[in-house]
């Protein structure tokens, strides 16, 4: 199976690529473990995709489980 990126997504995460400034770069557990909005917007894009293509898929990314801090 094939997914491929539309326009639209294009247009929301490419412009990111080695373009973030300051403040849309962040760290996680420790100074090493960075995050910027653009993975959280490429993990948001990926779940919208695969559940248009797998509508019972339960999709765990990383970003999202990290923003629950010790709620899960």
């Amino acid at each position: 199976m094939t997914i491929y990126w539309t326009p639209s997504d294009a247009r929301e995460i490419m412009p990111r690529f080695r373009n973030l400034v300051d403040h849309e770069v962040d760290s996680k557990s420790h100074a090493r473990d960075v995050v910027t909005v653009a993975d959280g917007t490429a993990e948001d894009t990926i779940r919208r995709d695969v559940a248009t293509i797998l509508l019972k898929a339960a999709v765990v990314g990383e970003q999202a489980v990290a923003s629950l801090g010790d709620k899960c």
